[in-house]
């Protein structure tokens, strides 16, 4: 009995742009299986045109293709079979309406939901049906006989080959792929339809399914049904999409079927390889499968000839062995999805119930910790993919709730999803969990009874290949460490570990007994990752993430807070919670943060029997015990010492009940206290300065002191916003805050005022801006950056390099003071003022914000003075020979010094830039307005204040701009803005874009009334061709 011979092809991507192409390759594929006799079939999976929108396309691919090959290698066209892939479909048609549908989890969330969608036929499953109308008619026209049946969602073909009855069956997995997304993990596919279909060839004797997307790419629950079912029933399944095999286990049959990837066989991207796979089914030995496979060299253009390789296919006992196993392995996968879920902060009251996998968001991971490695240094990092894709051993330390348990967790969860893809078995374990045990470590025992296979089973998985042992927490004094190295050297598997970044561990060889791996460590979060884990959000709009990203970096920054996922995690849960609070208070978050930790927590232990804001009493009080008793500890103190200390306050305060020894262990479990060496101390420096700021509200006698002691009131810039955060409605302690102020920055202003107005000082001192103006045209932009662009850029300008370690509170200096404690000083007031948003004494509330508006005007002049006396002492330090080559000019000086404008008004921003100040800032131009000549810079300030405040509703506000600010300074200033406000504000509203663009083109008018409309579309121009090349060189 002769050989049944399948030809699969698939991802042809063909346009009429490129049929020459197309046309060459088809030549070249022909030449080469004309060496290949009596093909019986040709199998298709998916992919035959770029885009599904045009028929056209479908009809001109089949005559190049298919009816070629029938033609020259005579294959009847009934047996060229077909199934549908993502290109294939319509994506114009495709309805955000039945997107939305599905990503609803109240209406989708399980495999019936999706069948009752199918089933019920309603309007909203016709309309899903509408992107995949041209190809469904195309597949009727040219794929069917008398015996076939074409459907929506699948298609059934029956032919014979040897007197065997061959039942092959189609799905189109692309039905919901929608372009919008990436497909991976976010497919959908109603498993009662591919029963129907399978129902209709269940008397044949060999069963076939053709599926464009691998099976891993569907929602967890739809996979793992679509799993069971395929891998039972089929003999045969052949995919697409990937462009490449990926994989060995994709053609070797060891998942209770036979599996087969087809590569392109003509794809435009560079990590696709083209080529074909001929698989021969022999009827008389349906165990053995030889697989001939050819793959297309470029350089030559020809396809050559692979060595053939035989497979064994599984059949009867061998069949149901490999399924029973692979159910046990996939069927993990829920159970530990749950498991993942729970580390969610607050994936229980999540509306939207986003689960872990579809929030997970990749860390930084590099070959250099933070310390060492600098935000510019890319190369260092490690792609995450890495460590699933090689066979590499990994050692990777990282800081406190870094997203180590996270990331071990998203690697088991990958591999138990695509074990049917990849083969690989992950089991994993935790130190924690055999913390105060002395066991006898058995893993073989242990993943036994996990996977419920039987011991030798799991001896014969342990030591093959296919076998990944994840660990967390690992640490060189537990009690299972030694039978640990010893099972890593027995069984010499693959292994992938966590463990937390000590200094002993990462400079230590002995951690691991000298085994081979490769050490990484967890860094920093930039912007781009916290742009991508608060897109994953559903819960923020797709307006708001700007503002969320910027305020999240903000407070980071701000406070120390480490740039970790579980970090951004915590602000964002309270973003969800209350938008409001968000907005109005930034440290309003961090008080809800606190209550965040102490409550979901509290809820698990049942330790102590205190209240909420008794425990943040505690944590007051233990803040500022450190403080005053551990400075030469960093604010750290044994166990025994802070235990103590509860004891004794709770002898000053009864009402604090419960053993002080939960207490301390209810606060370390919580993750307010972290272990440092032998010692304990808050976990982060703004959650201690949160706790000294609430002790100081607590006791409001410490506060004269501590604002009367300079030095000491300079270091306490943080907890002092934060009480005023506390303590919205403190009229005295603004005044005071307002005093203060006063008197370390009245000098400053007095000395400026009697050199003339603001106005006058600054034309002094910048000149006029001529030849500046010239170099700001030279950053004229042509459109918006992308959000990657801005956030690189800002990462490089503006790095979030934090240390959230609890740090010593150094007094300053202040025998010289300078530029940057004079704006403490303003930073101090602006913040505490921004604050306190609940003061009635509108006196106080005006006399404030003319004070500000005055003072930072002046702080820019200092900050031009200082700069020219630095100038003038470095040009003293050279000889007159070496002054030519070294000397910092004075064009270069005005260059720096005409920024200053834009600096200051930044910085008076960053000082008080909030909605709640709208109304006073609108007032004050109205009154400035009345002789706005004479108060250019004032006018300035406060326009660009409203407008960074609130972009949308506020840009009209540049028209006045134009009318009353006329100083050239200015004017070069307000370019300057309007071209920033095009590249980092107007991505994705093009809007937006052309009212910048128009405005851009105002303000170049302005500066130069020889401008004609023609020259500046002419620059702009330019400019676009410029870079267009430069972009080009660098590909």
């Amino acid at each position: 009995m002769k050989n049944m011979k399948i030809l699969h092809l698939g991802d042809f991507h063909f346009k009429d742009k490129t049929f020459t192409e197309h046309k060459n390759i088809v030549n070249q594929l022909l030449a080469s299986l004309k060496t290949h006799q009596n093909i019986d079939f040709v199998f298709f999976t998916g992919d035959l045109v770029y885009s599904g929108t045009n028929y056209s396309d479908f009809d001109n691919a089949y005559n190049l293709l298919f009816k070629t090959i029938s033609n020259e290698l005579q294959i009847p066209l009934a047996n060229i079979i077909f199934s549908p892939g993502n290109h294939d479909i319509n994506r114009v048609e495709i309805l955000d309406s039945v997107i939305s549908y599905f990503d609803n989890k109240e209406k989708i969330s399980n495999n019936d939901d999706i069948n009752r969608f199918y089933e019920k036929g309603s309007k909203d499953f016709e309309q899903s049906l509408i992107a995949s109308k041209n190809v469904h008619e195309f597949m009727s026209s040219n794929f069917i006989i008398d015996t076939d049946l074409i459907k929506p969602l699948y298609s059934v073909h029956k032919r014979i080959i040897e007197n065997k009855n061959i039942g092959i069956v189609t799905i189109n997995t692309a039905w919901l792929s929608s372009g919008f997304k990436s497909d991976k993990d976010n497919l959908y596919y109603p498993t009662i339809a591919i029963k129907r279909a399978y129902a209709e060839i269940e008397d044949c004797h060999l069963k076939i399914l053709l599926k464009h997307h691998p099976l891993h790419y569907f929602k967890e629950y739809n996979s793992i049904d679509l799993q069971d079912f395929i891998h039972q029933k089929f003999d045969l399944l052949f995919s697409g999409h990937i462009h490449k095999e990926e994989n060995s286990v994709s053609h070797n049959g060891q998942n209770g079927i036979y599996c087969n990837t087809t590569q392109a066989t003509l794809s435009e991207e560079k990590e696709s390889e083209m080529g074909y796979t001929i698989v021969n089914y022999n009827f008389s030995d349906t165990s053995t499968l030889k697989i001939e496979k050819a793959t297309f060299v470029q350089k030559s253009r020809e396809f050559i000839p692979l060595e053939a390789i035989y497979v064994t296919m599984p059949v009867g006992e061998e069949k149901h062995k490999q399924n029973k196993l692979r159910q046990k392995i996939t069927s993990k996968f829920i159970l530990e999805l749950d498991n993942a879920n729970q580390l969610l902060l607050d994936y229980e009251n999540d509306k939207e119930k986003q689960n872990f996998i579809e929030k997970f968001t990749t860390p930084v991971l590099s070959v250099k910790s933070d310390s060492e490695s600098s935000i510019s240094e890319k190369t260092n990092n490690v792609d995450f993919l890495e460590l699933l894709s090689n066979e590499e051993n990994y050692l990777i330390f990282g800081k406190d709730k870094c997203g180590k348990t996270s990331l071990l967790k998203k690697i088991q969860l990958h591999f138990l999803k695509n074990y049917v893809f990849n083969g690989i078995v992950p089991f994993l374990i935790d130190y924690k969990d055999f913390e105060a045990k002395n066991i006898d470590l058995n893993i073989y025992r242990l993943f036994a009874n996990y996977y419920e296979i039987n011991l030798s089973d799991s001896k014969n998985l342990i030591r093959s290949e296919n076998f990944l042992l994840l660990i967390d927490n690992i640490n060189p004094q537990s009690n299972i460490h030694p039978q640990m190295i010893e099972f890593l050297i027995d069984s010499n598997c693959r292994f992938i570990i966590c463990s937390e970044y000590v200094a002993s561990r990462v400079y230590s060889a002995s951690i691991l007994d000298n085994l081979s791996y490769n050490k990484l460590f967890f860094n920093n979060l930039s912007r781009k990752e916290i742009r991508l884990y608060t897109e994953k959000q559903s819960s923020i709009k797709p307006d708001d993430r700007d503002q969320v990203l910027e305020k999240i970096t903000q407070l980071c920054k701000q406070l120390q807070l480490p740039l970790n996922y579980w970090t951004v995690s915590l602000i964002l849960m309270i973003y969800k919670k209350s938008n409001d609070d968000y907005t109005k208070n930034l440290f309003g978050i961090l008080d809800a943060c606190v209550d965040e930790i102490l409550l979901k927590r509290k809820l698990a232990f049942t330790k102590g029997n205190l209240e909420f804001d008794q425990y943040k009493e505690v944590c007051g009080h233990i803040a500022y015990y450190l403080l005053t008793n551990f400075k030469d500890d960093i604010y750290s103190a044994h166990a025994v010492d802070i235990i103590n200390f509860i004891d004794e306050y709770k002898k000053i305060n009864p009402r604090i009940i419960g053993d002080p020894r939960d207490i301390f262990e209810y606060l370390f479990e919580t993750g307010i206290f972290k272990r440092k060496a032998d010692k304990y101390t808050f976990r982060l420096n703004g959650i201690f300065e949160y706790f000294l700021a609430f002790y100081l509200n607590e006791h409001k006698k410490f506060l004269p002191s501590l604002i009367d002691d300079d030095p000491v009131y300079l270091v306490f810039k943080n907890e002092l916003e934060i009480y005023s955060g506390l303590n919205r409605n403190d009229e005295e302690f603004l005044s005071n805050i307002f005093s203060k102020t006063k008197t370390a920055f009245n000098p400053i202003i007095a000395f400026y005022n009697s050199q003339g107005s603001i106005d006058s000082i600054l034309n002094t001192k910048l000149g006029e801006a001529n030849d500046f103006a010239k170099s700001i045209k030279k950053l004229l932009v042509h459109s918006p950056m992308t959000y990657e662009q801005q956030d690189e850029i800002n990462d490089k300008i503006s790095p979030l390099n934090v240390n959230s370690e609890v740090k010593l509170k150094d007094v300053l200096n202040l025998e010289q003071r300078n530029f940057e404690i004079y704006e403490r000083y303003l930073s101090i007031l602006a913040r505490v003022f921004k604050n306190s948003d609940r003061i009635k004494n509108l006196a106080l509330v005006n006399s404030i914000f003319d004070y500000l508006i005055e003072a930072y005007c002046n702080l820019g002049f200092l900050l031009i003075d200082e700069i020219e006396h630095t100038a003038t002492q470095e040009n003293l330090k050279y000889s007159e020979n070496e002054l030519e080559d070294n000397v910092i000019g004075e064009e270069l000086l005005k260059l720096v010094s005409r920024f200053i404008p834009i600096l200051v008004q930044t910085m008076f921003y960053d000082g008080i830039g909030h909605i709640n100040f709208r109304d006073i800032i609108q007032a004050k131009i109205v009154e400035i307005k009345k002789d706005g000549k004479n108060n250019q810079y004032k006018l300035f300030l406060l326009y660009f204040l409203l407008i960074d405040i609130d972009i949308k509703n506020n840009k009209n506000l540049i028209d006045e701009v134009f009318s009353e600010i006329n100083m050239s300074v200015f004017k070069v200033s307000t370019l300057f803005k309007l071209n920033f406000y095009l590249a980092h504000k107007a991505y994705k509203n093009k809007d937006l874009e052309q009212f910048f663009k128009n405005k851009i083109q105002t303000a170049q008018f302005r500066l130069d009334n020889k401008t004609e409309h023609s020259e500046f579309q002419k620059s702009l121009s330019q400019k676009q061709k410029s870079n267009i090349v430069k972009s080009q060189k660098e590909k």
